[in-house]
């Protein structure tokens, strides 16, 4: 946990959800909760599941991110022992849960995936590709 910490390049993040998911065997989603200046609020856990899959909705992304008064938010997952190209249910989850949150204000500035020692910006990625 590192809140307090200015995120404001994708360096920093991405390495620091590296770190995070390091050793980790079971895919697991996070989600960084930041406030207006990309200062982390916190980093929290918010599902775990098996070797290839986890569970989220929006509504817990958004409870989780009211009880911290957040309105940035960075969901971050894994994909233990495979590679940081996303699948298309990640794709189709990214933009479902972009779409969920704006109306509430709830800013999803990016969805990092992490593999081994990599990491990918799935919303940039999706933008460079045309593909958003």
């Amino acid at each position: 946990q590192k809140s307090g910490v200015i995120f404001d390049n994708m360096e920093k993040i991405g390495g620091y959800f590296v770190s995070l998911y390091k050793g980790a065997t079971r895919e697991s989603v996070y989600l960084m909760m930041l406030d207006n200046s990309n200062k982390m609020i916190e980093c929290r856990l918010l599902s775990q599941g098996s070797v290839d899959s986890a569970e989220l909705s929006a509504r817990k992304i958004t409870e989780a991110a009211l009880s911290r008064n957040s309105s940035v938010l960075i969901l971050a997952h894994n994909h233990p022992g495979g590679t940081v190209q996303p699948s298309d249910s990640d794709i189709t989850f990214t933009r479902a849960m972009r779409r969920a949150l704006l109306p509430i204000d709830l800013q999803l500035v990016e969805h990092i995936i992490v593999a081994n020692d990599e990491y990918l910006p799935l919303i940039k990625y999706l933008r460079d590709k045309d593909r958003w």
